[in-house]
């Protein structure tokens, strides 16, 4: 599971996932003219069957990624410009909901409610 970035050909993109061929790690790789190159990596990722919250954050040539809300890697690399957004899939089935796609503000805004007035007709 996870998001392509700075996508510009199938040649030139930065690649944010879960690897769980060679290792249970969150990974940033990069695809440059064609070949591979590893920016980042964390082990530490424990599979299973449940729903997760991802996110990722891109700020100038810095990303990181957020899994349940906990920061698992962050690196920065600015070969590659900007350009769009996608999701990947390697080695397994994957479903994605409720997908967001916004500006990032750190830190985040929070919400909250508090008391309500209730409305009675006059």
């Amino acid at each position: 599971m996870g998001f392509v970035t700075d996508l510009h050909d199938i040649n030139n993109f930065n690649a944010f996932y879960i690897n769980s061929k060679d290792g249970l790690e969150y990974r940033w790789n990069q695809m440059k003219n064609g070949t591979w190159k590893t920016i980042s990596a964390n082990p530490g990722y424990v599979p299973d069957t449940k729903w997760h919250t991802f996110k990722l954050a891109k700020v100038g040539t810095t990303n990181t990624l957020f899994y349940d809300g906990a920061k698992v890697l962050s690196a920065s690399n600015g070969d590659i410009s900007r350009a769009y957004f996608g999701l990947c899939n390697f080695n397994a089935p994957v479903y994605f909901d409720n997908l967001y796609i916004r500006s990032y503000t750190a830190p985040e805004p929070t919400v909250s409610v508090g008391w309500q007035e209730r409305f009675t007709k006059p």
